[in-house]
């Protein structure tokens, strides 16, 4: 029976995400038998795990969006021993996976978007079929825009511009496995990384031992990035072209306090400006 895209939730634990698209890529890993005196194969093994991965693109709820909690969890990580993994839910499928990565895409006369990678190391669990509503998707109206996107740098937001701005997390797991089982006994997190991308019209030339960000680049008195709802558009600061303080509007904070700049590079061609594309860098 055909399922409609209308007729399925993405769930993480019981948060819905307001998605774009979504898709499962299932993978198993088996390999050729040969022996002495026959031609070709005589059979197939199994000589690794199966393994989901569940890629989801969506507009996220910035102040309640649960991808961005799963990332800080992790990068608070001192034992990985008893970290549980996600439950996630496409339609009626439901599986159990660990971040792999997460991204937000800032870009002028857009709304955030956003992309999150799972991966599950044990079969998902139910099929395909139409549902009811049943997801909680928080706020609605708290997205954020290219509008609403600030950059805090030791100038002003506005003296020097920021045409497109990327972020990035990313982190390796690794399955463990015994004899006698063909399902992982533990997953270990080995590192996570963040990486944030500017393309911004001042050139910036990049040191050997590299740079602190919050000494170089970003205010001190500021997070660094700050996606903010909406609604304070309506807010009179700004009208006056500076990022409001004060009111009841909802906000999603990336401290870059211990962010390196690790690139810098400059694209120069016809009919535009030049600009300087810098990357950012945090390891953990």
């Amino acid at each position: 029976m055909a399922v409609l895209w209308d007729n399925i939730d993405v769930l993480i634990g019981s948060t819905g995400l307001m998605c774009d698209s979504v898709s499962i890529e299932s993978e198993n890993n088996l390999k050729p038998i040969y022996s002495i005196g026959n031609k070709g194969t005589a059979n197939l093994s199994p000589s690794g795990p199966i393994k989901h991965t569940i890629n989801i693109s969506y507009v996220p709820i910035i102040d309640q969006d649960p991808n961005f909690h799963v990332a800080s969890g992790i990068k608070n990580l001192s034992d990985d021993s008893s970290y549980d993994p996600v439950v996630l839910e496409v339609g009626t499928l439901t599986g159990f996976g660990y971040l792999r990565s997460l991204s937000y895409s800032a870009r002028p006369n857009d709304v955030l978007r956003a992309n999150a990678t799972y991966e599950s190391f044990v079969n998902l669990s139910g099929t395909f079929s139409e549902q009811t509503y049943s997801g909680d998707y928080k706020n609605k109206d708290n997205v954020a825009h290219g509008w609403t996107t600030f950059f805090s740098n030791q100038g002003n937001y506005y003296d020097s511009p920021i045409y497109n701005l990327q972020y990035n997390f990313n982190s390796q797991w690794v399955p463990r496995y015994t004899l006698g089982k063909n399902e992982a006994v533990q997953i270990t997190h080995l590192s996570s990384r963040e990486q944030v991308d500017l393309e911004r019209e001042d050139y910036r030339h990049i040191q050997f031992s590299g740079e602190d960000s919050f000494d170089s680049l970003v205010s001190n008195n500021s997070t660094g990035i700050d996606f903010l709802s909406l609604d304070i558009v309506s807010y009179p600061e700004y009208d006056d072209h500076t990022k409001p303080t004060t009111g009841s509007f909802t906000h999603l904070p990336i401290n870059l306090s211990g962010f390196k700049i690790i690139q810098s590079n400059v694209n120069a061609r016809l009919n535009d400006l030049i600009k300087n594309n810098i990357s950012l860098s945090r390891f953990y």
